[in-house]
């Protein structure tokens, strides 16, 4: 009986980790092309093919979901991050980051266009950049947390305009052109 209940239990955690995903997609779709001001709980049910009470059995507003998906972003970075053996060069974050935007890149296209998100987005990347080269060889002061901040904003930004352009934009020459830009950068910085 033990197992059986267990295996319940397990298939109704399935089925609810798939209703929410299946909702936050559905708020996705909507945040594509509309602030989240105008999108309603009754619009994601449907689109989602649920009713407004299935939502509300797992979201309380659409901020809140707005804020799951957006967690689940943060998640998703963070443990594609973290996977990158530390003291090895920012290279491989950058390159891991472009893995990233191939395959979030639509989540992060929008998510990058609120402040609070930039963020929370900087803050996970911070201790990762800090522990990989050059930044792991700089000194901890002011001026490493600027070169950082000038850095990382480069990063957001550059990788925003080759998802955008992506199809006239090889990955590879985006890839090269950003490191290269950043490691002069910091090699003139960081006398």
């Amino acid at each position: 009986t033990v197992g059986f209940r267990r295996s319940v239990m397990e298939i109704m955690s399935k089925v609810a980790t798939n209703t929410k995903n299946n909702l936050a997609e559905a708020f996705l779709k909507l945040y594509r092309i509309k602030p989240v001001e105008q999108i309603s709980v009754k619009e994601i049910a449907e689109l989602a093919g649920y009713n407004r009470c299935t939502f509300y059995a797992y979201f309380d507003s659409v901020r809140d979901i707005l804020n799951f998906a957006e967690g689940n972003l943060i998640e998703y970075v963070k443990n594609n991050i973290l996977k990158i053996p530390l003291n090895d060069n920012s290279e491989n974050v950058i390159c891991k980051l472009a893995e990233i935007y191939a395959e979030k890149g639509d989540c992060l296209a929008i998510f990058l266009q609120n402040n609070n998100f930039i963020k929370r987005y900087k803050q996970i990347l911070k201790p990762i950049f800090m522990k990989h080269k050059p930044f792991a060889a700089l000194p901890k002061n002011t001026k490493t947390d600027i070169l950082y901040e000038i850095s990382i904003s480069a990063i957001i930004g550059g990788f925003n305009y080759w998802y955008t352009n992506r199809d006239k934009i090889p990955a590879d020459f985006f890839i090269m052109t950003l490191r290269t830009s950043l490691l002069d950068m910091l090699k003139n910085q960081s006398g």
